[in-house]
């Protein structure tokens, strides 16, 4: 799309260079919002927008340890010692639906809080913001949909095999498939791999995480994951049964052999 429609972005936000940006590939916000508003499923079939897919290095998935003094384990695991994205009650979430830069400013303080651009995808850059810019274990990114006054978070999306924020009962980045049907108590659908919306669940069929992350009585919008293969090729003999622009279940066999694991995580906070 004509680049000229790209939004004019105020100083703090262009002064970030392309290598800096959150996102190197097409997303929409627009998208994520119906997605999860409405579900996933159908946002899918009613948008030819893409979702963003970051890149992720294979890199080591052990978290390491976070500081004493850092403000965002204080914040999030004083009494369960995990920190805490989307916890088992809203007090234990990290940030909120209120939330606003000012307010994340004052919770974490100011060098943990970073304006910058989030490009979005057809030309279009959001103003957002970036918590824990300097940690990889911490940093996400947050869309607002106050984009004047950077307030009530759209979306927050975490990537990286190194950070540790959790969703509960327990999903975070490196979570397998079938760590997920347990938590669930049952399988789950997903997208086939090597496209756009590769591996993104798409139902968890009533099952517990449905029950957890429901808003506005929409079973399991909250939260949209995303999982990859990360040991397959797509010419494998096992990915080649579940590629495309297709919903499979978590119970395929190919599914169960390649046990694909959570790389990128949306919430929509509460």
């Amino acid at each position: 799309m004509n680049s000229k429609r790209r939004r004019s972005l105020p100083t703090e936000a262009r002064r970030t260079s392309p290598q800096s940006l959150v996102s190197s590939r097409t997303s929409s916000v627009a998208w994520l919002r119906n997605a999860l508003n409405h579900g996933w499923s159908h946002s899918l079939r009613r948008s030819s927008i893409l979702l963003t897919l970051l890149a992720v290095p294979a890199c080591n998935r052990t978290p390491r340890a976070v500081p004493a003094g850092n403000s965002a384990e204080r914040a999030s695991t004083v009494q369960t010692g995990v920190r805490w994205l989307l916890g088992p009650t809203p007090d234990a979430d990290l940030l909120h639906a209120d939330a606003s830069e000012a307010s994340l400013q004052t919770q974490f303080g100011a060098r943990a809080v970073r304006a910058e651009s989030v490009y979005t995808g057809e030309g279009f850059s959001e103003y957002g913001t970036i918590l824990f810019p300097g940690d990889s274990t911490l940093r996400l990114a947050i869309v607002w949909e106050d984009t004047v006054r950077r307030a009530r978070p759209a979306y927050v999306y975490v990537t990286g095999r190194k950070v540790t924020w959790r969703l509960y009962p327990g999903v975070g980045i490196g979570t397998d498939l079938k760590t997920l049907e347990t938590l669930n108590g049952r399988a789950f659908d997903l997208a086939g791999f090597g496209w756009d919306y590769s591996g993104t669940t798409s139902s968890f069929q009533a099952g517990r995480l449905d029950s957890l992350w429901t808003r506005n009585g929409v079973l399991g919008n909250a939260v949209l994951l995303r999982l990859d293969p990360v040991r397959a090729a797509p010419q494998d003999s096992l990915t080649s049964q579940v590629l495309g622009d297709r919903t499979f279940s978590s119970a395929h066999r190919a599914m169960q052999a390649l046990n694909p694991q959570v790389y990128q995580i949306l919430v929509r906070p509460r």
